[in-house]
């Protein structure tokens, strides 16, 4: 038996030998197992905030990403009350709307909890016709009046930020439907960043961003102009997986390092991203109260990073550069634009989070034609312009083999 210890296997670990994480007690994270529908007691307390750009709003640092179904979840969403994660986040298209439906069916029992809850959700059209159907749906799923942040999803382009939709979201603004505005962006993160902060009417930017990419100059530079301009930084994506899983020997590496210092690995990588000045909260995928639990006591513990934390963060994102896709359509560009880290970012999500239904999902999500574009094509062009030399042709056959189904 292998009894190497990696960062999927490390808060089971901690259980078995009766560790403490960041003085949550070994026993609350034994959740971490199994869905169950009863959460150990917990002092309610608020989890730290931060303003939010030029907004005005004060979130917590820490935001429940709703990619999942959430209305056989409710206990789960009264929880994440109780322990200070305030901040939900949605998406029109998520689980077919079960999530959006979700958050509305605990609105409709709780409405007194409606007022405690910073409530974003995202529209995948872009024009305002369609934006306004989707919103329309959204307030009707959600059973609000008002959303506080409102979100064009998954941007690739900043064409699409056009006067006809700052002018929608002006007058949206203006009716009360929403009250702030912005977008999500998996893909050339830098380009869009730098094009929400000289725009000048964007409040808010939901981005992929973690440990390995603020390394990274272009990125630093785009998320400094968004701070000096006002815009607000979500964070998500927070891991840094690709579409490759790193190697076990380098997992146990670098959670060996963490365990001495109480830390997991995963809380190490959040208060990487806390501590960077721009980034005013992380949406992070959370399913279970085990891993509820990991994350708010994370947001709660005020140790910072050590300089040999930063290192180990730093080595193991050298050590599996080759792992990991930084959605920066190089690839794409030499490949006539098929949708590549658009794949790449399917990958990840069965190998950086374990989540096939959701990898499956954001696959089938890809348009047909622009699926049909990823088969028999010679990728040795992107191949070479990939900074990181992954595998393309590979890692696309892998893809459509187990997500195409």
């Amino acid at each position: 038996m292998d009894h190497r210890l990696t960062r999927r296997g490390f808060l089971k670990v901690g259980c078995l030998t009766g560790a403490t994480i960041l003085g949550a007690p070994a026993a609350l994270a034994q959740a971490h197992a199994a869905p169950a529908q009863a959460a150990p007691p917990l002092t309610p307390k608020p989890i730290p905030t931060r303003p939010l750009g030029r907004t005005g709003v004060n979130v917590p640092m820490l935001a429940l990403g709703g990619m999942f179904d959430t209305r056989s979840a409710q206990l789960f969403l009264r929880q994440t009350l109780a322990w200070g994660v305030t901040h939900w986040d949605t998406a029109d298209c998520y689980e077919n709307g079960n999530s959006e439906e979700g958050f509305g069916r605990y609105f409709q029992r709780s409405p007194e909890d409606r007022a405690r809850v910073f409530l974003v959700t995202k529209s995948d059209a872009t024009d305002p016709a369609g934006m306004t159907t989707l919103l329309d749906q959204s307030l009707r799923r959600l059973s609000t009046p008002t959303i506080d942040l409102y979100l064009l999803h998954g941007i690739k382009d900043a064409d699409v930020l056009t006067p006809q939709v700052k002018e929608w979201a002006a007058r949206n603004k203006a009716e009360g439907r929403i009250r702030h505005f912005g977008f999500s962006c998996h893909k050339r993160m830098e380009y869009l960043l730098e094009s929400a902060a000289s725009l000048g009417w964007i409040d808010v930017v939901m981005t992929a961003v973690n440990y390995r990419l603020l390394a990274d100059r272009k990125m630093a530079a785009a998320l400094e102009s968004c701070r000096a301009a006002g815009v607000g930084i979500i964070g998500m994506k927070f891991k840094g997986g690709g579409p490759i899983t790193p190697s076990d020997d380098a997992e146990a590496r670098m959670a060996a390092g963490f365990l001495k210092r109480g830390f997991t690995p995963e809380q190490a990588m959040l208060k990487a991203l806390w501590e960077h000045p721009a980034i005013a909260t992380i949406c992070a995928r959370m399913t279970s109260f085990g891993t509820l639990q990991e994350y708010v006591a994370a947001a709660f513990d005020r140790t910072t990073l050590a300089l040999d934390d930063r290192d180990a963060l730093h080595r193991f994102a050298a050590e599996t550069h080759e792992t990991f896709c930084r959605a920066c359509g190089a690839c794409e560009d030499a490949s006539g634009g098929a949708p590549v880290a658009d794949a790449m970012r399917c990958l990840m999500y069965d190998n950086a989070y374990g989540d096939i239904h959701r990898a499956r999902e954001a696959f089938h999500a890809i348009p047909a034609a622009d699926r049909a574009r990823l088969a028999g094509a010679d990728w040795t062009a992107a191949e070479r312009a990939c900074p990181h030399g992954l595998p393309i042709a590979r890692l696309l056959d892998d893809a459509r083999r187990r997500l195409d189904v």
